[in-house]
């Protein structure tokens, strides 16, 4: 009986080890994947071109991840006045959305956290160079500046929450 009851214990035990094993695993993975988006953040100009693609991907491949790029965010798109670091710029908007996700477990997009990290890499852009200057960046900036960028981020929001046909 002894025995029985000893293997049975270990039977629970690898059993609950089995099912807590794909959740740790992603615990894992997800702080490797905030770690990258810190680095990207911490330095998004001076970031690699393999770490900025390794934040991309996390934000694709992660089962829960949900981030939306639209006109109400990716405002700077499709302006006349060309503008070489769009890509770098949209992707402190994936990352700011993605390490809120991340961080709080909420799944859908965060705007306020995305936009927040664009204003963040245009002001590092501007700083490596004083002369990149884009004027619609600079609204958001100065927004950020203002304490207006949460007001910003919930008229995207509602914008988002309208009907199609009502937009």
């Amino acid at each position: 009986m002894r025995t029985l009851v000893t293997l049975l214990g270990l039977a629970m035990l690898l059993l609950l080890s089995l099912h807590a094993a794909p959740s740790e695993a992603r615990a894992v993975d997800e702080r490797a994947m905030l770690a990258d988006i810190d680095l990207f953040l911490g330095d998004p100009v001076g970031a690699s071109a393999d770490l900025r693609k390794a934040v991309l991907a996390h934000a694709e491949e992660h089962s829960d991840a949900n981030v939306v790029i639209d006109q109400g965010v990716a405002f700077w798109f499709g302006d006349e006045q060309p503008y070489a670091a769009a890509d770098i710029v949209l992707l402190g908007y994936i990352a700011g959305s993605f390490r809120s996700q991340l961080e709080t477990h909420v799944w859908r997009d965060d705007p306020y956290s995305g936009l927040l990290q664009v204003a963040r890499v245009y002001r590092a852009l501007r700083k490596k160079d004083a002369k990149f200057v884009h004027a619609r960046l600079d609204e958001l900036a100065k927004d950020h500046e203002e304490g207006k960028l949460a007001a910003r981020a919930a008229k995207v929001e509602s914008a988002r929450a309208k009907p199609a046909d009502a937009k």
